[in-house]
């Protein structure tokens, strides 16, 4: 999508250099990415916003997996 490419211009050296340099894997930079991301949300829109948001994604990825649908 042509929304996150910005994002993956700016996030992949820095990718790049924490690989190198730390030894951290994608996963840990993903989450690390995350938390600042999450961090930026929390800040921006307040903490009941957060909530709701986070509990209607936790609800979303489980609903899949509850109704046994193949996505």
């Amino acid at each position: 999508m042509q929304i996150f490419l910005p994002v993956n211009n700016f996030s992949s050296p820095i990718k790049d250099l924490m690989e190198s340099t730390r030894g951290w894997d994608s996963k840990a930079f993903g989450t690390v990415f995350f938390l600042i991301f999450a961090g930026i949300i929390l800040d921006k829109m307040g903490v009941r916003f957060t909530a709701v948001l986070s509990g209607a994604v936790m609800l979303t990825g489980m609903t899949p997996q509850e109704w046994k649908i193949k996505v």
